[in-house]
């Protein structure tokens, strides 16, 4: 029996057996055809219980105490529907040139300052390319809502 069953999953099949059937367009029910008049936007509204991030600055500075060595600093003024309270934290992507390099997390207070720090060394975000950098941020809240990214670019301060 497996000799035979062998022997049938070895049975060559046509060309013309392999290629599926073609539908021709007026087969297809009028419940498949795609009705031009509905919203074709892909966006989603923004949540109105997710925090909102006013704004941010992305900057790196020279940092002379001890080791010379350039620092980046992300701040962040963010506000929340359900008060500064539920602010909770956040992260972001850093792009070079429209391409994510990096990532980490942006730690928030109730005040609605957020903030992240890194070193030029440690994420080889380079200084003297600040303007050829951007950093999209979101930010979350205690109740489970993401902001909309917010994104700036780069500067050296």
């Amino acid at each position: 029996m497996l000799w035979i069953s062998a022997i049938l999953a070895c049975t060559p099949v046509s060309e013309e057996d392999s290629q599926p059937e073609s539908l021709d367009s007026t087969e297809l029910e009028d419940s498949q055809v795609a009705d031009d008049s509905q919203d074709t936007d892909d966006t989603d509204a923004p949540n109105p219980d997710a925090p909102v991030i006013r704004s941010c600055d992305a900057y790196c500075w020279l940092h002379t105490t001890g080791e010379e060595r350039y620092e980046w600093l992300l701040e962040c003024d963010v506000t929340d529907p359900q008060g500064l309270e539920d602010i909770w934290n956040g992260r972001f992507d850093a792009l070079f040139k429209g391409n994510v390099i990096m990532d980490d997390l942006v730690a928030c207070n109730t005040s609605g300052y957020c903030s992240s720090a890194f070193s030029e060394n440690s994420a080889d975000v380079r200084c003297e390319q600040a303007g050829d950098y951007s950093f999209r941020v979101f930010v979350s809240d205690w109740s489970g809502n993401e902001s909309q990214p917010l994104e700036v670019v780069g500067r050296k301060q």
